[in-house]
């Protein structure tokens, strides 16, 4: 069987050590790949290669196409498990229809893009000319793709082979930046009873798959209790901050260290009403808890500095800022607070912004910049990545489902991401570039129970075949 080919190059992967930021082994396979069956490539810096196939015999005069997969893995392994991911084969196993690891991610993700691309490299099955792209360091932010230079890429029509569900293909992505507010302090003595104010139990999650499904954010929670007091009329001068832990996730615990000249009692009695008010705001995040201690302290920030603090988390927007008009239910725009501290004498709030154009990124941007200037803080814009927006007419994707549904008898599935795709930074830069997106069923990835179902795989490889047959 021909799929074997797909197994082969699955299995010679997962035995080269490939994580993030290690990848130069996998680059230097696919290099002597490449070196053996004559086909011509570039490598940059940090490995992201592409490869051009010439069509053959018959397919000279189609459309070019492009073939797309990540290099690296995501590292973890089951608590207590010594792995070596930088030197070590990952321990590939078979079982009840599934390729999986024994106790360490299996790297499905995306080493079954990888392989099928490399199977169709080697099988040559019939084609057009293919630019086959191999990027780095995609599951650390998307930095190889960001950093690969776009004029090797000449074509209009690109199959993205990094999605996890087999028959579902992938419509639209947000692009993302992030914005950091940094504040400098003055830390005095404090010679006043200090308190310390936690919130926790939140659920968090990622702020693109959660943001639109009402989750509380722990930092814009403790701020608000913070706000509450204030408000009130007690004296609050903050000492230290601490939630989130990064800018792409909704922090699910928050703590604030807090000197006051005001009553304890007072100051519970007040938290307790306000959190209460709070906790039939969030239904999804049932199990919100805050407690309230006196603690010593020695020093805390001047009382300007903490309002500037507590009023600029209070009135920055968060969660979902705009939706989708096409697609019911799907955030188009969003920004999430992921971290709040006040590390080292500096408060820092860091955002990440979501959207699926640069001008609604600039937009929420420019309202995170206004507020933090607002309140004293420096403002820098970073790591901006382009977004997929949604397009009604794709022949491409016609195309693709049409072929499914012909092949395995049923339609396939459309989803649209709000978080981050390689996807969307080839069609920001390559603004007329159609897209589909294609995958194996893989389960549980990231974690070391991830499986990916063998059949699935064999299926995803005829399927590419025959489509690249057929366009």
């Amino acid at each position: 069987m021909l799929e074997r080919k797909a197994d082969y190059y699955f299995k010679k992967i997962t035995s080269i050590p490939h994580g993030s930021y290690h990848e130069a082994w996998l680059a230097d396979y696919i290099a002597y790949f490449c070196d053996e069956h004559d086909y011509r490539y570039v490598r940059d810096e940090m490995s992201n290669m592409v490869v051009y196939a010439p069509a053959t015999k018959g397919y000279e005069k189609h459309e070019p196409v492009a073939l797309q997969a990540h290099l690296d893995m995501v590292c973890e392994s089951k608590p207590g498990k010594v792995f070596d991911f930088d030197n070590e084969p990952i321990p590939l196993k078979k079982a009840k229809g599934y390729y999986f690891a024994d106790g360490t991610t299996l790297g499905a993700d995306d080493a079954a893009g990888v392989a099928i691309i490399l199977a169709i490299l080697d099988e040559c099955p019939p084609h057009p000319d293919l630019t086959c792209i191999f990027t780095v360091q995609e599951e650390v932010g998307l930095l190889g793709v960001n950093a690969l230079d776009q004029s090797l890429i000449n074509v209009k029509k690109l199959i993205s082979l990094d999605d996890d569900q087999f028959g579902v293909t992938t419509i639209s992505c947000a692009g993302s930046r992030y914005v950091r507010l940094k504040k400098d302090l003055h830390p005095e003595e404090n010679r006043d009873p200090a308190y310390r104010l936690t919130v926790s139990g939140l659920l968090g999650g990622h702020s693109g798959d959660e943001i639109a499904h009402g989750r509380a954010n722990a930092a814009l929670l403790v701020a608000r209790l913070l706000k509450h007091l204030l408000d009130e009329g007690f004296d609050v001068r903050l000492a230290k901050l601490y939630a989130g832990q990064k800018p792409n996730a909704i922090p699910n615990f928050g703590e604030a260290v807090f000197a006051s000249i005001s009553s304890d009692d007072h100051l519970q009695d007040s938290l307790e009403e306000c959190f209460a008010l709070i906790q039939g705001e969030y239904p999804n995040d049932s199990n919100i808890k805050m407690s309230f201690e006196e603690v010593e302290w020695n020093d805390v920030y001047p009382g300007d500095e903490s309002d500037a603090i507590i009023n600029a988390i209070y009135l920055n927007p968060n969660g979902v800022m705009t939706m989708s008009p096409e697609i019911k239910g799907h955030p188009l725009t969003s920004l999430n607070l992921g971290i709040a501290n006040t590390e080292n004498h500096v408060a820092t709030l860091h955002y990440c912004v979501r959207a699926e154009n640069d001008n609604e990124k600039d937009f929420v941007c420019d309202r995170l910049s206004t507020l933090g200037y607002l309140f004293g803080f420096s403002v820098e814009e970073f790591a901006n990545a382009g977004g997929w927006r949604y397009e009604k007419h794709s022949p491409l994707r016609k195309q693709v489902k049409s072929l499914y549904k012909q092949m395995f008898k049923k339609q396939m599935k459309e989803v649209a991401m709000h978080a981050g795709l390689e996807a969307g930074i080839f069609k920001a830069a390559h603004p007329d570039l159609d897209i589909v997106t294609l995958g194996a069923q893989l389960e549980h990835i990231h974690t070391y129970h991830e499986r990916m179902n063998i059949q699935s795989f064999h299926d995803l490889y005829r399927f590419v075949k025959k489509l690249l047959g057929e366009l």
